[in-house]
């Protein structure tokens, strides 16, 4: 059986120099995104994530949404994606439901909530992170 993150790495290879994604902010070629996807998921595994972990993700559409999809399922952790529109109130319950261990997101979003646990901003965090 083929897996996720083998169709991954095949397509990003035959198709490396051509865009994949873009948004506001930038674009990735196949390339790029296959880069910044297994460097991130080195960085979720050197940090301690184990396959069955939970990522929670509360972002508006964003190359990095990709990026860390990709990352999730090359590493067997499990995404909890969030809606952007939800009460602070509604993205506290499914992340404390989830039992989610880590949130990446905008500021704007994770401000308005209490996660005890770990988080990831994109305006501040997320380069350094990987």
């Amino acid at each position: 059986m083929i897996t996720l993150s083998q169709i991954i790495k095949k397509t990003c290879t035959q198709y490396a120099e051509k865009i994949a994604v873009v948004d506001k902010r930038r674009e990735l070629t196949y390339q790029q995104l296959k880069e910044e996807a297994c460097q991130l998921a080195s960085a979720l595994l050197s940090r301690g994530f184990q396959k069955g972990d939970r990522i929670g993700i509360l972002s508006a559409n964003r190359v990095e949404h990709i990026v860390i999809d990709l990352a999730v399922a090359m590493t067997g952790l499990i995404k909890v994606p969030i809606n952007t529109k939800l009460h602070p109130k509604e993205i506290q319950f499914i992340l404390e439901n989830a039992k989610a261990n880590l949130v990446i997101g905008e500021i704007s979003l994770l401000k308005t909530i209490n996660f005890t646990g770990d988080r990831v901003t994109f305006e501040n965090d997320y380069n350094s992170f990987l």
